[in-house]
């Protein structure tokens, strides 16, 4: 990008919907690709996912490959995602509404040519790993999945296994099993006790999110409902878009105050964050 320095409004992990393989149909085309650390700047052209993604992902690409330009593939060979073979670029293929995000036109001219390189200085980077570190001194504050919880767990997703994986969790790192305890709380908390029996639904449908889009239509009013539906399809796929987690209170106030800018565009409160 011409060595222009671009400011970054917030770092944080981003949960993609993407489908899983051009042949695959059904609910379970679906998946969610999981990048960390991820850089919110509103000014990029575009979104551009960088080399750390191979931390946790094999990327392979190739002439030979059918229907796709490539695919992304977990630690355990699995296919997460692939990229779209009618992208100018290398784009991962998002799954389409009402799953996915309902996005806007390509901001990229055709008969134009591209040359995109972004880079993380390596000063603002130290800066963020000291925070993190300093975050992880803290004392665990997620207690273990109580009884009550294990069996909501069985019932309605067939266990933690499928509850994380939906979520594009691993039940083999602590830190995703935490969050993911923190994701099925903020849900039994807002579904007031509500215990309807509705586990063949979630099991035949990994991605099924009413009741997390019950709660996150919970942090907006009627009128800002209104225009994310209109330009984003539904509440959780606006948090998704950025970046924000529907179960989280700081991303909550976040989300709100975005869709508050977007509204009144003239209002300078959110651009001088």
């Amino acid at each position: 990008m011409g060595g222009i320095q671009t400011p970054v409004v917030g770092i944080g992990t981003v949960e993609l919907p993407v489908k899983r393989s051009p042949r695959a149909t059904g609910p379970r085309s679906h998946g969610i690709l999981r990048l960390r650390n991820v850089l919110h700047v509103p000014t990029s052209i575009c979104n551009v996912i960088g080399s750390p993604i191979l931390d946790e992902y094999d990327i392979n690409t190739g002439s030979s490959m059918q229907n796709t330009q490539g695919t992304i593939m977990d630690k355990q060979g699995r296919t997460v995602a692939y990229f779209d073979p009618h992208g100018k670029f290398f784009q991962v293929r998002l799954s389409g509404p009402p799953v996915g995000p309902r996005v806007g036109p390509t901001p990229f001219d055709p008969s134009a040519m591209y040359w995109i390189n972004v880079r993380w200085a390596d000063s603002e980077r130290e800066k963020w790993e000291a925070s993190r570190a300093g975050q992880a001194l803290r004392p665990a504050e997620v207690g273990p999945l109580s009884t009550e919880e294990k069996q909501w767990l069985k019932k309605h997703w067939g266990g933690e296994f499928k509850f994380l994986a939906s979520h594009g969790l691993n039940i083999n790192k602590d830190e995703d099993r935490e969050e993911g305890r923190i994701i099925l709380r903020a849900i039994l908390a807002g579904s007031d006790g509500d215990d309807s029996d509705d586990s063949d639904i979630c099991r035949d449908y990994p991605n099924d999110d009413r009741q997390e889009g019950q709660l996150a239509d919970s942090s907006f009013d009627a009128d800002e409902l209104e225009f994310i539906k209109k330009h984003y399809g539904d509440s959780l796929t606006f948090m998704f878009s950025f970046g924000l987690k529907f179960y989280k209170t700081e991303d909550c106030e976040e989300a709100k105050s975005i869709v508050s800018s977007m509204m009144h565009p003239d209002n300078d409160d959110y651009a001088s964050d």
